[in-house]
């Protein structure tokens, strides 16, 4: 590591690391978005653009490298924002464009892609229902295009055809006179023309709601997608024709992630033989497989890429309760480099955003417990390191509470991690919050996490644990849930929760349950299953009951979604009712609180009203506080805030004080 690099670095923790005590208005900072984020350089290395937030909503901020200035900044109106975009050449960008709908586990619906020039100039949709509306310079030419009733995801630019992308399409389907977004329906992968829009099919898809991909010349390769029974499917593309890899009944789940310059192999980052996600070499001619890396406890949760064009993997990022990096060519410069830089932030994330199209120039990013989000520009050629954006410059290291691992053997002897978020106050005899996250396929990570914060600077210690049904530790894990969200997953969290009181971490009588989506779920019926345990539940934009789910929100509208309801549920209505908090309200007897958004599509608000009128009927004290505009989450800063005061209030009163 050169000494000038060792010099900037050293000087950025520094600058990292002294700052002043948190203000008296620490919510407001914790809750206030993120500056910027996913940071992106143009082909030739000398423009940047960035995701910003506006108002609560995402925009698009372009800038120059040298000088950094911002040149423009793209918006839309009205509930639309920008979603995934990419530099297609070095002067042009195209953007998925994305309604809001909460940040939980369905956070927008996209609508159609949009194309612009580095200076804001040339704007026009490019794919979806708005063609012809809205055109920009190129209106005259598009105006004759039919409307397309799909949106599409961009797959890969194309560095020899810079005026080109392919895109995979998701088609709506119609029901009377109006379209909606649906897993259902068949998709194409069509070769865009950025400027006019106009396309070219290269192929139909081969499975529901799924999407193609291939290489950067144009190659269309693989595609997956959910067969109507729910079952995950991958293909590839040979002689022009689909071929499925794996059976028919079994999940057989893949994505590629890059391909060899010469054309023989993929990289994929595959369960196709595995308990766990692993990386595969596969030859796109013999279809032979064979093991790059697999480690034994955790899925791989990124790949990272050797920059430049048809790159191979040079690293895997690991999530082993904190992140960890395993190199596949110690002796390369790149891999060198990279190690270098996470040897200057030991413990913290270190990843590659961005890279010019001859490699030399990057964008990497630094981020952990208490460093939302940093972003540095490198020359590789000189090592030359430059500071650019931050997610959150307000937030210093030392304001920050820290975030420890930690594992426990469950009562049945299986393995889990956790984490612990301690207040300022001490390491002993505090009030508990336990916070079991969403999904439950999702998982917990060792990153600044907002939630782990407000709930820490209120003075409370903070535990989340991967309970079984988390992602992260392979397919078996995985769906140990199904059918049993209201028992072993509710075990699992519970022994975690023991494992802390008896740790003498946390005063057994000051213990609360909280969480959202389904740790509002787990919140609730961890206090029906463990009456002595918990002081007190609270949820947010929760799930109540589960015979509803299967009539009501956004998942039983596709066939793949109600299969996932009768694999992840069952079809036992014995079953169904003894796992759902609002049928077993006469069992609750510790104070609730419930939040709850009025345009919530996951879980609708009604799981909320009916929950809470069964625990009137039996008279559970009961606190609430609804948004009408809210989703599965809420976008902005002040209705944040007012829940998250809402929340600390009814924390305060039932185990804040000694």
């Amino acid at each position: 590591m050169s000494r000038r690099l060792i010099t900037v670095v050293f000087g950025v923790v520094m600058l990292l690391l002294h700052s002043k005590a948190f203000p008296a208005t620490w919510m407001d900072d914790l809750l206030r978005p993120a500056k910027y984020r996913e940071v992106s350089l143009s082909p030739m290395g000398d423009k940047l653009a960035a995701i910003s937030m506006e108002k609560g909503k995402r925009v698009l901020a372009v800038m120059t490298l040298a000088p950094l200035k911002i040149t423009y900044v793209l918006r839309f109106v009205g509930d639309e924002e920008v979603g995934n975009y990419q530099w297609v050449n070095n002067e042009r960008i195209v953007t998925s464009v994305r309604d809001r709908l909460g940040w939980l586990d369905n956070p927008y619906t996209s609508n159609y892609l949009y194309g612009f020039n580095f200076d804001g100039s040339a704007n026009n949709t490019l794919f979806g229902y708005e063609v012809g509306y809205n055109q920009g310079t190129t209106s005259t030419r598009l105006k004759a295009r039919e409307i397309q009733t799909a949106h599409a995801d961009i797959i890969t630019t194309l560095p020899d055809e810079p005026d080109y992308i392919v895109i995979s399409t998701h088609p709506w389907r119609k029901k009377g006179y109006r379209y909606y977004v649906s897993g259902d329906t068949y998709g194409e992968v069509l070769k865009l023309n950025i400027y006019s829009g106009r396309t070219r099919k290269i192929a139909d898809l081969p499975s529901r709601g799924g999407r193609g991909y291939a290489d950067d010349s144009g190659t269309l390769h693989f595609a997956d997608g959910t067969s109507s029974a729910g079952i995950r499917e991958f293909f590839q593309y040979f002689d022009g024709q689909w071929q499925r890899i794996g059976t028919e009944e079994s999940d057989q789940i893949a994505t590629p992630v890059g391909f060899s310059g010469e054309g023989k192999y993929a990289y994929l980052l595959s369960r196709l033989d595995s308990d766990k996600y692993e990386l595969i070499r596969y030859d796109l001619k013999s279809g032979m497989r064979t093991t790059l890396y697999r480690h034994p406890t955790v899925d791989i949760t990124r790949i990272q890429n050797y920059p430049g064009r048809n790159s191979k993997p040079a690293l895997v990022h690991l999530d082993d309760g904190k992140p960890s990096t395993h190199y596949l060519d110690n002796g390369s410069t790149f891999s060198s480099y990279l190690r270098a830089v996470e040897q200057a932030f030991p413990g913290y994330r270190v990843q590659l955003e961005s890279a010019s199209k001859n490699g030399n120039d990057l964008i990497l990013s630094v981020s952990g417990d208490d460093i939302a989000g940093n972003y540095f520009h490198v020359e590789l050629d000189s090592k030359e390191v430059t500071p650019l954006l931050s997610a959150a410059s307000w937030l210093t290291q030392d304001q920050l509470l820290k975030t420890e691992t930690f594992n426990l053997t469950a009562s049945d002897g299986v393995r889990l991690q956790g984490y612990l978020t301690f207040p300022r106050t001490g390491r002993s005899n505090l009030p508990l919050v336990v916070l079991p996250h969403g999904g439950p396929q999702s998982r917990d990570y060792w990153r600044f996490d907002r939630e782990r914060q407000i709930l820490g600077h209120a003075g409370y210690l903070v535990m989340s644990v991967n309970f079984r049904g988390s992602s992260g530790y392979g397919r078996q894990f995985e769906t140990a849930s199904y059918q049993d969200w209201g028992r072993r997953v509710q075990k699992d969290i519970a022994d975690a929760t023991r494992w802390v009181i008896a740790k003498d971490f946390a005063d057994r009588t000051r213990v609360c349950i909280y969480g959202a989506s389904f740790g509002a779920y787990s919140a609730m019926m961890g206090v029906i299953l463990e009456p002595s345990l918990y002081r007190c539940a609270a949820g947010f934009a929760g799930v109540y009951d589960l015979e509803l789910m299967f009539s009501a929100g956004d998942i039983p509208r596709t066939s793949a979604g109600r299969a996932y309801l009768d694999k992840a549920l069952g079809e036992d209505p014995e079953i169904l009712q003894a796992f759902s908090p609002a049928r077993n309200a006469d069992r609750i007897k510790v104070p609730v609180f419930i939040a709850h958004g009025g345009e919530d599509q996951r879980a609708p608000i009604e799981q909320a009203e009916n929950f809470v009128a069964a625990m009137a009927r039996n008279k559970v004290d009961v606190t609430t506080k609804y948004d009408s505009k809210g989703g599965h989450g809420y976008y902005s800063a002040s209705a944040n805030k007012t829940m998250y005061s809402a929340l600390l209030k009814f924390f305060d009163e039932h185990i804040g004080q000694d």
